[in-house]
């Protein structure tokens, strides 16, 4: 069932117009540093009745966090950041999933080790919900620039599982690790940097269930490249990947992929607050598989003209509408 557009019984636009502002705050001294932005967001439109588009709320407090460098030294650094990091995506690395604030703590340690490599690790612990006492953790490391190759590689692990409590939905049985392998160069005619990258994902607590169809949909991966920085005015970006998500391998509030497009609301596991029990009724930006293409542009140093197209369909017609 289309998720978007007329005759979809969503409500949902095909084409959404907003009207954003956004205030930032970035001050560094030589150890330490602090960033915020806050981000104004509204609907464009008039809201005549229930039914009109317009808004005038809103307002998120999208980055407050603080920094300090532990430790400064040529080859190894140590940095620990406290606070609101923003979407985990910012700073982990995935097509998929890391869209969820990071509401928390992060420690990152870093080596440059001669003939080997970039090698790193960060592990961190943010907050879920207060009100249960529910935290999640999450952790990464990898080599970069493999033996002055170009190749990479990265493995994260996140628990979001950390409740054993009859409080806790479903929603949050997953420990997702995922791997991603990739490759980047400089070619001399093209004089821009180019990437080649893969990552696959694996849910080790998904458990079949009826939403599930009784079996175990607990796998997603994505492959893609990119071309170009954005660095100064002038400079551009593409990037195209292709990805594959099934409905038990990252909770579908934290999907950073294509989607489906459901309303924000409608989830695999709820939808209006309410458990879902009818599989035919579990929707969330999971269950799919389609590809995205982003294009960005910098019209001056300032100023960014961006243009994505997503395009996905369902992965497994016997989970969700029909």
């Amino acid at each position: 069932r289309a998720q978007r557009g007329r005759g979809s019984g969503t409500g949902t636009p095909s084409n959404a117009y907003d009207v954003e502002f956004n205030l930032m705050v970035d001050y560094r001294t030589e150890r330490s540093w602090l960033a915020s932005r806050l981000r104004f967001d509204n609907d464009a439109g008039i809201l005549v009745d229930k039914f009109g588009s317009g808004k005038s709320d809103k307002i998120k407090l999208e980055r407050a966090y603080w920094g300090y460098r532990l430790l400064d030294g040529d080859r190894h650094t140590m940095d620990l950041d406290v606070g609101r990091r923003g979407p985990m995506v910012g700073f982990f690395d995935s097509k998929l999933q890391f869209v969820s604030n990071f509401d928390g703590v992060l420690f990152k340690d870093s080596y440059a080790i001669d003939n080997v490599g970039d090698y790193y690790y960060q592990v961190g612990v943010f907050l879920v919900n207060e009100k249960k006492d529910q935290a999640a953790y999450i952790g990464e490391t990898g080599i970069l620039n493999i033996a002055n190759t170009g190749f990479y590689t990265k493995y994260s692990l996140i628990d979001w599982d950390t409740k054993n409590t009859h409080q806790v939905e479903k929603q949050f049985h997953f420990i997702v690790s995922q791997m991603v392998l990739g490759y980047k160069w400089i070619p001399q005619a093209f004089d821009r940097p180019v990437v080649i990258y893969m990552g696959g994902l694996y849910n080790h607590r998904a458990r079949p269930i009826k939403l599930s169809d009784h079996k175990k949909a607990n796998y997603g991966g994505y492959f893609g490249f990119s071309m170009g920085a954005l660095k100064l005015a002038g400079d551009w970006a593409f990037d195209a990947n292709y990805q594959v998500l099934a409905a038990q391998c990252i909770p579908d509030f934290d999907s950073s992929g294509v989607g489906l497009g459901s309303k924000s609301e409608d989830g695999f596991y709820q939808q209006n607050g309410s458990s879902i029990e009818d599989r035919k009724n579990a929707q969330g930006n999971v269950n799919y598989r389609g590809f995205e293409l982003t294009l960005q542009y910098l019209i001056s140093n300032n100023l960014n003209f961006w243009q994505q197209w997503k395009q996905s369909i369902t992965l497994d017609n016997h989970i969700g509408p029909h």
